[in-house]
């Protein structure tokens, strides 16, 4: 083999397995740039949503991770603009998810986030916290790629069906 030949495979194997492997999708801009009808309180951050929304999440996305008094979020979902695993190439110390955006119309809350894998999806995830009791009821749970997420979250706040050949979300 060449000495040219194996410098070029030297150089992709290092692009491979280095930052640049994050392959990012499309940032989600436009997911924060659209505007809601409803009157919106939104939180900048996982960590600022709810407790109990917060480990019913966990307790789908990683059971164990819930059990573990040091877990911290930004090893499951990177804040918002973060690096994470948006493909298939796992890039160690990276999150599969990352946050887009989250909030609450009085007693009902959402979460936007971006998940990685073979098939890159954005989800919406909508509760409703009932006063008195610890969990919260997931009202809806939905992929979305192009559609406008605000449009989305606001026909569910108003208990519109989630549109057909939507596919449910991914934990």
């Amino acid at each position: 083999m060449s000495m040219c030949r194996l410098v070029a495979i030297a150089a992709m194997l290092a692009a491979m397995f280095s930052d640049a492997a994050l392959a990012a999708p499309p940032s989600p801009i436009a997911d924060l740039q659209c505007k809601f009808r409803h009157p919106i309180e939104e939180v900048s951050a996982i960590t600022e949503v709810p407790n109990q929304i917060q480990q019913t999440m966990l307790a789908r996305m990683d059971p164990a991770a819930r059990e573990d008094a040091k877990f911290e979020w930004h090893t499951l979902m990177a804040p918002r603009d973060g690096a994470f695993n948006s493909t298939d190439v796992i890039t160690p110390g990276y999150p599969g998810r990352r946050f887009i955006r989250a909030g609450h119309d009085g007693t009902e809350w959402f979460v936007w986030y971006e998940q990685g894998g073979i098939a890159y999806t954005k989800n919406i995830v909508l509760f409703h916290i009932r006063l008195g009791h610890a969990n919260p009821i997931v009202r809806a749970f939905v992929s979305y790629r192009q559609e406008d997420p605000c449009a989305l979250t606001d026909d569910l706040l108003d208990f519109k069906p989630v549109p057909s050949g939507k596919n449910t979300g991914s934990w």
